[in-house]
């Protein structure tokens, strides 16, 4: 209820917005607003509203606020599972904010980005963006960021089942939420750290921490609260056999969960009250709450789960010996645990229905289920040794890397208090001749000081004279291209001219229209002619000077379109005002020459070509959908070195980002000259 008087409350503001004409600033707030109230009841609204704050953002040029747009896109796409596009909406995001230099922003994307890969299931990936937001939120002392970082680690470590990597990260986490954040913050890492001491069978350390997290929890009635109390049940019933306690706990579970509306949740209070009433022998009344979890699961379309309730009711009819019943639900768990890939319900199953048939005398069917059991309990346990293997390397590389760190410090420790040792004895000794060798050194220092200022001046002049070849090059470069442009059309588009009229003159011969091979060469001729004048301005595009960088690359990525089968999108802010004509066309012959590649080799349908401009920063992004290029090919070549060598004139840098089959992106990044900023 209060979350829909939000929404409607936040949605009357924008009716407000618009009707009263209000700035776009708060119009793309409200929208950001909506996006995030969305997000857990209508995700299609989100991504709605996130959308619009992107589109009015770039229209009118707002790069913090389309930095904020991407990212709310990110976040609605990812929640949808559309993750591969949620990721490349977080680095839009990314380089925006690096552009302004929003590093905290820019760490939130690289965890959110994390997050999708953890989705997906790459770890290595997730692992790889979390450690950078890391390295970021330390450099900047971002201390509870740095917390919710290190959280993140451990809970991708968690998911591997590296127990104690991921303890590792959950005791860091929690130390430092423990120094900078609030009770709410730490209470969450206090429940995965008992999480992690469960599945290690420590039933104390993790009934204390789970102890902990109950106390740091504000709300009697959060989420946190309800897990809590289903994990405490959990390690009464299944490490303690303390089925009465278990029971207490669960129903406590049930009664938080049910008035949060969190239905995953019911559904496993409900499961877990109903095995505890098994475990006391009460068969029939566990068939009855394992039936209300089952149904609760299929009314939300939980399917992953469904395996365990079909393996809880077969193992309450199986008590009541009702055989046919639990088989055919043994059977039914079966096939679900295949579907999601639960092998050890799975495993669970097969030995149930060994149990059964073994107490129906059936000896064949009992030996043939006990087979699949042992040989699927074989491969089970040898991937729990090798993930336990890996996650003790995992920490031993850790570990070292701390010792080395540790170590280096310590060396440093020594240095300076050796350091500190030979100064003061170096004072003594010179106590009598001070005066002199400060006078020493201050002539030194000023002889010093001449001779790296005359250094840094030649260096200077050096990397000028480069400079200035290199924009003699790049303009001998366009003097030679006009003076081909002009030959190609006064010259050979003359003789072409020429040759046509020929070619025509021929119509007068009685029967030439028909004749086959006139027809072709006529056609020919027009191709060629055709072919001329596009070189021909390809090589001195004059709409350059007559109507600016942006237009002319409008009209050279519609031709583009036109003589291709790829869609092409342009993007601009900040670019309201012209550059310098040098400038101007540096740009656009790198444009030029990276649209044709994507035309000559990258097989794409869809390109994006955008341009953002921040005072003298000027950053190009260019990104195609196509067969991308292995990672040695996307460093060499002749056209990418030409490109190097135009942007060193104006101190610009080139990266590739590209894999073969998932596209290539391509990013520019230069500084203007003072006469394009004034």
């Amino acid at each position: 209820m209060l979350r829909a008087l939000v929404i409607t409350t936040l949605i009357a503001a924008l009716f407000t917005a618009f009707a009263q004409g209000k700035s776009d600033t708060a119009v793309i707030r409200h929208h950001l607003d909506l996006s995030e109230s969305f997000e857990n009841t209508n995700l299609d609204s989100s991504l709605h509203h996130a959308e619009q704050a992107l589109a009015i953002s770039l229209r009118t040029g707002l790069a913090a606020w389309a930095a904020e747009g991407y990212n709310a896109v990110g976040i609605a796409l990812e929640r949808k599972g559309q993750l591969d596009e949620a990721i490349r909406s977080y680095r839009q995001a990314m380089r925006l904010y690096d552009s302004l230099g929003a590093q905290r922003q820019v760490a939130g994307c690289m965890v959110n980005v994390g997050l999708s890969y953890r989705l997906k299931g790459e770890m290595d990936s997730a692992v790889k963006y979390n450690e950078l937001a890391l390295q970021i939120s330390r450099a900047e002392k971002l201390h509870r960021l740095e917390a919710y970082v290190l959280h993140n680690i451990g809970s991708v470590y968690e998911t591997r089942q590296y127990w104690y990597t991921a303890l590792d990260y959950y005791l860091q986490s929690l130390e430092l939420k423990t120094q900078y954040g609030t009770e709410e913050d730490h209470a969450y890492t206090l429940y995965n750290i008992g999480n992690i001491y469960f599945e290690l069978k420590l039933a104390d350390k993790a009934i204390s921490f789970y102890k902990r997290a109950l106390d740091a929890s504000a709300d009697d009635d959060s989420i946190t609260v309800g897990d809590v109390h289903y994990a405490i049940a959990n390690v009464y019933s299944t490490i303690l056999s303390m089925h009465d306690s278990a029971m207490t706990l669960y129903r406590k579970a049930l009664i938080v969960r049910s008035k949060i509306g969190y239905a995953q949740g019911i559904a496993e209070a409900l499961l877990g009250i109903g095995e505890t009433w098994r475990h006391l022998g009460r068969a029939d009344s566990a068939v009855v709450y394992v039936r209300r979890a089952h149904d609760v699961l299929l009314d939300s379309e939980m399917y992953s789960d469904i395996a365990s309730t079909y393996l809880a009711l077969a193992r309450s009819y199986s008590a009541l010996r009702q055989w046919p019943i639990a088989i055919a639900l043994a059977d039914s768990g079966i096939e679900a645990a295949r579907t999601v890939e639960s092998r050890r319900t799975e495993m669970s199953l097969y030995q149930l229905l060994a149990d059964i048939h073994r107490e129906r005398g059936d000896w064949k069917p009992a030996a043939e289920y006990m087979t699949r059991y042992s040989a699927l309990k074989d491969s089970v346990l040898n991937e729990e040794i090798a993930t336990r293997v890996l996650d003790l390397e995992t920490r031993y590389r850790s570990a070292q890397k701390d010792k080395a760190i540790a170590e280096q410090a310590l060396e440093l420790e020594r240095q300076e208090l050796r350091l500190v040792k030979r100064n003061r004895q170096l004072l003594l000794m010179i106590g009598g001749t001070a005066v002199l060798v400060i006078m020493m050194l201050m002539m030194w220092g000023v002889f010093a000081t001449r001779r790296r200022l005359m250094k840094q001046e030649v260096m200077t002049m050096k990397r000028e004279g480069e400079v200035r070849l290199l924009e003699a090059i790049a303009e001998g470069e366009e003097i030679e291209r006009g003076r081909l442009a002009r030959e190609l059309h006064d010259g050979v588009s003359g003789m072409l001219s020429a040759a046509k009229l020929s070619v025509g003159s021929l119509r007068q011969v009685p029967g030439v229209e028909v004749n086959e091979s006139f027809r072709q060469a006529n056609a020919l001729l027009e191709d060629t002619a055709r072919e001329l004048r596009q070189v021909s301005h390809n090589l001195m595009p004059e709409h350059l000077r007559q109507i600016g960088l942006i237009g002319s690359l409008e009209q050279y990525l519609e031709t583009m379109e036109r003589t291709g089968n790829i869609r092409f999108h342009l993007q601009h802010y900040g670019m309201e005002k012209r550059l310098d004509r040098k400038t101007e066309l540096l740009l656009y012959r790198v444009i030029q020459e990276l649209v044709h590649n994507i035309m000559k080799h990258a097989r794409a349908t869809e390109a994006l070509v955008q341009l953002n401009r921040n005072h003298r920063l000027m950053q190009v992004t260019i990104e195609d959908n196509g067969a991308g290029m292995p990672a040695t090919d996307a460093t060499d070549g002749a056209g990418l070195e030409s490109i190097r060598t135009r942007l060193q004139s104006l101190y610009g840098k080139l990266d590739i980002e590209s894999k073969t089959g998932e596209g290539t992106s391509v990013y520019l990044e230069l500084l203007l000259p003072e006469e394009s900023v004034s």
